[in-house]
């Protein structure tokens, strides 16, 4: 049966007769690939298949069906995307310490993977997986750039895609990325620019919106979404209804994860998650210096 399908491939469930287990098989949409499309694909597949992580899903197989359509098939997880496990919970104070402990998984598979040289560069909450279980794996390496790498093969971007994506949607071109989350150099197409902390940005966003229930942004125009972020035009989240009351540290670790100049931001993602792991034992946090 088929699962979803993400930014260049569909996912389908199957049964592996060898092994006598369920996995997941992704291949590319449609019939019409090129040779880029096929290399993009399989970037994805070389990246996801290198990050050995309980956070990555791992790879088992990866080939080219009889009538040429090239697959790889993973582990199948049972769960739900993090959009959907959210609803009740964000912007709940009851649920506060959950949502930030699962954010803190994330944070873990970020830091792993930033270790190894690979940045995401799509980062949000539809490319996170949360299991029945408790697991919580970063899904879609497929914009994947690893430092010293040869760039993934991305076709420029046009006015008719700009119109015709929602700004949760993946769009790749000069500027890689998904719009309502990603940072402002990747926004301005500065790709040379584009390092681990263009994903702290993102996880910036994501964080934002687990505690607000709410994005930073005036969503629903992809241009001017686009805008927002490279004018670090976003609403503090300490401003959204219903946040007054966000604790004030919590507040400035938001707003330094999504800090407009790189160098503002947290440099490393263990500095992110560090900090909120001060917060939730009550110390003292980096980014809120405290008053008397």
């Amino acid at each position: 049966g088929r699962l979803g399908q993400g930014s260049q491939g569909v996912v389908f469930a199957l049964r592996d007769r060898d092994a006598q287990r369920t996995v997941a098989l992704k291949t590319l949409n449609g019939r019409e690939v090129d040779r880029d499309d096929v290399a993009r694909f399989l970037h994805e597949v070389q990246v996801t298949a290198q990050l050995e992580h309980p956070g990555v899903v791992p790879v088992h197989d990866v080939g080219v069906l009889p009538d040429g359509t090239v697959f790889y098939t993973m582990k199948r997880v049972e769960g739900v995307v993090l959009t959907d496990w959210l609803a009740g919970r964000a912007g709940s104070a009851a649920h506060r310490y959950e949502v930030i402990q699962l954010f803190l998984k994330i944070c873990d598979t970020m830091a792993f993977a930033h270790s190894r040289g690979v940045i995401h560069r799509d980062l949000k909450p539809r490319n996170v997986m949360v299991g029945t279980y408790g697991e919580v794996l970063v899904m879609d390496w497929g914009l994947a750039k690893v430092v010293g790498g040869a760039e993934p093969l991305l076709r420029p971007g046009s006015d008719l895609q700009l119109s015709e994506l929602a700004d949760h949607e993946t769009m790749a071109g000069t500027a890689v990325g998904t719009p309502a989350y990603m940072s402002p150099e990747q926004a301005r197409g500065q790709t040379d620019r584009v390092d681990h902390r263009s994903d702290i940005y993102g996880l910036g966003v994501i964080l934002y919106e687990m505690l607000a229930a709410a994005s930073p942004y005036i969503r629903g125009d992809l241009r001017r979404t686009v805008a927002q972020v490279v004018g670090g035009q976003w609403m503090p989240i300490d401003r959204q209804p219903g946040c007054g009351a966000l604790p004030r540290r919590l507040c400035a670790i938001v707003h330094k994860a999504m800090a407009h100049a790189q160098d503002a931001r947290y440099q490393h993602v263990s500095e992110l998650a560090g900090d909120l792991r001060a917060f939730l034992a009550n110390k003292a946090v980096t980014a809120y210096r405290e008053t008397l």
